[in-house]
């Protein structure tokens, strides 16, 4: 279903979706999981499928939970599988913001990204299968859809403590438009 999958997690905020793209371990199921915490529902962890319709994007809710990963006693690395932290099976959603999370940093930080930077920062993040057809056509769609809403490189603080407050703001600083 959709006709863009990007490697990505996303979040319902007052009923449009907010997407969080990045390489593996850049924190978007940390993310996911501390903005479902935080009351929000989700829409994707490790995947999301948008439509680009007449009446603009939409994302497609996914698999439900978040993965989590963590060391064990020995020091080996454990992924565990926490059900749904936003409760409630949430509903297709216009997109409104597209957000590249970068590397962490200290605190917060927000920066919203031209169109033409922000297609070459996230085409990295794009599923598709197929040969050259399949990449062109994905290519294109990614770049329709970052024609029609904002989009955002973050970088969220190191602090685990600081997730939640951070996540929020990043909300705030993103979700607006639209």
């Amino acid at each position: 279903r959709g006709d863009l999958v990007l490697h990505a997690s996303a979040v319902e905020v007052d009923g449009r979706a907010v997407i969080f793209c990045g390489p593996t371990q850049r924190g978007k199921s940390t993310l996911a999981r501390a903005l479902g915490e935080g009351g929000y529902r989700l829409l994707g962890e490790d995947g999301v499928a948008i439509e680009l319709g007449g009446d603009g994007p939409t994302a497609f809710p996914g698999a439900r939970g978040v993965r989590s990963r963590s060391r064990g006693a020995e020091g080996r690395s454990r992924t565990d599988l926490i059900a749904d932290p936003g409760g409630g099976a949430p509903l297709p959603c216009p997109v409104v913001a597209v957000v590249l999370l970068e590397e962490r940093a200290e605190e917060l930080r927000v920066e919203r990204l031209e169109p033409a930077r922000a297609l070459a920062l996230l085409t990295p993040n794009l599923v598709h299968s197929g040969w050259r057809e399949a990449i062109g056509a994905a290519f294109a769609n990614l770049a329709a859809l970052l024609g029609s809403v904002p989009a955002y490189a973050a970088s969220l603080p190191d602090d685990l403590a600081a997730l939640p407050a951070s996540a929020q703001s990043l909300l705030d600083a993103t979700a607006s438009e639209g």
